[in-house]
């Protein structure tokens, strides 16, 4: 069964919300750098892949909020290589 979505501009901000969630905790788990997993045959996550995943991911949503709404969900102030400063907007803006 396919998740359903809530895609009022409330529920935007509150997925928004669990994205930054998920990062830290993922963040929290990950390596600093990456190593070759010869097992898998594969580089491992590491904490730069689990903030640009979860950016891109904000910006995914921006792009929908401004397609149905005209505003962004979150506001990127400038762009990093670390974590962005951004701001989550209020459910009412």
């Amino acid at each position: 069964m396919q998740e359903q979505i809530d895609m009022s501009y409330e529920g935007l901000v509150k997925r928004a919300k669990q994205y930054l969630g998920q990062m830290l905790i993922e963040s929290e788990k990950a390596p600093s750098r990456s190593s070759y997993n010869k097992l898998l045959g594969r580089w491992t996550t590491n904490k730069r892949d689990v903030i640009n995943a979860c950016t891109q991911n904000l910006k995914n949503l921006n792009q929908v909020s401004q397609t149905l709404y005209g505003k962004d969900v979150v506001t990127f102030q400038e762009e990093s290589e670390n974590l962005p400063n951004i701001t989550i907007n209020k459910e009412g803006d």
